[in-house]
C-alpha cells in the first residue's frame, strides 16, 4: 500500500480512519474496541477494514433516516 493515500487503502489504521470519518481518535478508537466497527490487530497496531467502516457509516444514515420519519 505504499504511496496510496486516503479513502483508497483498503485497511486503515486508527489514525487513518479518525480522518476518514472526520472524528476524534479517542471516539473511533471506543467505536473500534466496542465492536460497533469491526476492527483487528497487527502486532500492536489495531486497524480496520474500509469495507466494514463504510457499512458503519451506512447503517448509521439509515437509521438516522428511518428515525426522522
Amino acid at each position: 500500500m505504499a504511496g496510496t493515500k486516503g479513502p483508497a487503502r483498503e485497511v486503515m489504521s486508527t489514525e487513518e480512519l479518525a480522518e476518514y470519518m472526520r472524528l476524534g481518535q479517542t471516539y473511533t478508537y471506543k467505536l473500534l474496541m466496542t465492536g460497533e466497527i469491526p476492527s483487528f490487530k497487527i502486532g500492536k497496531l489495531r486497524r480496520a477494514r474500509r469495507v466494514d467502516v463504510d457499512a458503519y457509516l451506512e447503517e448509521q444514515v439509515r437509521s438516522q433516516a428511518h428515525a426522522k420519519r
